[in-house]
């Protein structure tokens, strides 16, 4: 699933309900800190829709199934259709918002492409090692990270993004892809990944260093996770196993 917020007013949109039902979603849910409400619904159902924002202005930029071309915004109330990306792609990453955003990898077109609030544009520089997918993102459009994911195996690659080109940063601690992002460039968190083997390690980054966090309740991989690094929200995820999907909220204090 897709998600964007902070920890007391967290967003989540599209996954999958499992290989039970065989199904994606097109649901849209809101956190206020306590409780769960349904938001607006997708333009359809979506599945690996990753994007970023907040409660109130998110995005996302392409999904599984095709791999198709869908790109919506949310305003806190609905979704709207905005440009189709120049090709379809699922399981690349963002970072920023409905009037600055940056997508990066994903399968099989990993172009990195800005979206300025009208048209998306590609910038000319693609994450070392493309094509690259199922990797995390945070932060914002001038200034983000990119974590991990597969290219043909798993990586640990870390990367930094200027608004303009990629920088090679520290490696992140584990090799694996599907892994939940929060935070800024200079405060970041990390949670679980792994794919099908999952994994319940938290990492936080400086902007320098990576070091351990208090680790996740549950081993799992593709935890939803938004706000920040003191104060952030894990939703949802897959065990491993037969897979199972898990409907779980966990919060997180820092420690």
């Amino acid at each position: 699933a897709g998600s964007g917020g902070t920890l007391t007013a967290g967003l989540t949109w599209g996954g999958f309900l499992g290989p039970g039902s065989g199904t994606n979603t097109n649901t849209t849910e809101e956190y206020n800190g306590t409780a769960w409400t349904g938001g607006g619904n997708l333009p359809g159902p979506q599945r690996e829709c990753y994007g970023d924002g907040t409660q109130t202005d998110s995005i996302f930029g392409g999904s599984f199934g095709q791999p198709n071309v869908t790109a919506a915004k949310y305003d806190g109330s609905s979704w709207t259709a905005i440009s189709n990306l120049p090709a379809g792609r699922f399981a690349g990453s963002g970072a920023g918002t409905s009037s600055a955003f940056v997508l990066a990898g994903g399968f099989p077109s990993a172009v990195t492409l800005e979206w300025d609030g009208s048209s998306w544009t590609a910038t000319g520089n693609n994450i070392p090692n493309s094509p690259v997918y199922a990797l995390a993102a945070g932060g914002v459009q001038t200034s983000a990270l990119f974590y991990g994911g597969d290219s043909g195996g798993n990586v640990s690659s870390t990367f930094f993004y200027d608004g303009t080109s990629f920088t090679t940063v520290e490696a992140y601690p584990t090799v694996q892809p599907d892994i939940g992002v929060c935070g800024v460039q200079t405060l970041a968190l990390c949670v679980g990944g792994g794919a099908g083997s999952g994994s319940n390690l938290t990492f936080e980054y400086d902007g320098t260093n990576f070091s351990a966090g208090g680790d996740y309740p549950t081993i799992a991989s593709r935890v939803a996770v938004c706000g920040v690094q003191t104060a952030a929200l894990g939703i949802g995820g897959q065990t491993p196993g037969s897979p199972t999907y898990v409907n779980n909220t966990f919060e997180y204090n820092g420690s």
